[in-house]
């Protein structure tokens, strides 16, 4: 992970670098919230 941003109005987290798609998704799925991701510019993001 290069780095990550929490945009909490638009409940949102973008992570960046070089990770697993899944493992990041499936992370982030134990709080909860719903996830997906999306790849911009080369870039996967959760």
């Amino acid at each position: 992970v290069e780095s990550y941003d929490v945009d909490m109005k638009e409940q949102k987290v973008t992570v960046r670098g070089n990770v697993q798609p899944d493992a990041v998704l499936q992370t982030v799925s134990k709080t909860g919230k719903t996830t997906s991701f999306w790849e911009e510019g080369g870039n996967v993001q959760a």
